[in-house]
């Protein structure tokens, strides 16, 4: 297919089709960058860059920082399951290459994400914040407790329901 857009049928000289040139020099550059890209080194290392904002967070540095590797690590293996064609099509560069239907993509990375929101040590940071609203208040403290603890409860049944990874992906 390389050869049959870089030489002109009717003529004996090269004739240089851009399309398919283009193609080939963004499967060949983006495999070179995704050596470099997908490399642990890379990885560490926007990680290590994650975490500062999280380090910021007190209570929840920790919860933050479990997120952010979960994320990161779930990023790179996604990458690394896409080829240089195929991530040469997304950004249709190459013409003939078939074009990828990102819905199961889309439809696993919002899947994973709200896994990781609705996990045990998530939901009971939130719970944790929560009561800490109404330490501030001595007075109502207990009655405080009960209604915060039914606002989370109904907030996160009502976000697990809404929270649709096939239709926000549509």
């Amino acid at each position: 297919p390389i050869q049959k857009g870089l030489y002109n049928q009717g003529r004996s000289a090269l004739a240089v089709n851009s399309g398919a040139l283009e193609c080939l020099t963004c499967q060949v550059t983006t495999g070179g960058a995704k050596i470099f890209v997908e490399s642990n080194v890379t990885r560490d290392w926007i990680l290590y860059k994650l975490a500062l904002p999280c380090a910021q967070l007190g209570v929840y540095n920790q919860t933050c920082a479990d997120m952010t590797k979960d994320a990161v690590h779930f990023a790179f293996n996604t990458m690394k399951n896409l080829t240089a064609s195929q991530i040469c099509a997304l950004f249709n560069v190459c013409r003939d290459a078939p074009k990828i239907n990102l819905c199961p993509l889309c439809t696993d990375t919002v899947s994973h994400f709200k896994s990781v929101v609705f996990s045990q040590p998530v939901i009971q940071q939130v719970t944790n914040f929560a009561y800490g609203i109404c330490r501030s208040h001595p007075a109502t403290f207990l009655v405080c407790r009960i209604v915060m603890m039914e606002v989370v409860i109904s907030a996160i049944n009502h976000l697990r329901v809404t929270f649709d990874p096939v239709k926000i992906c549509q």
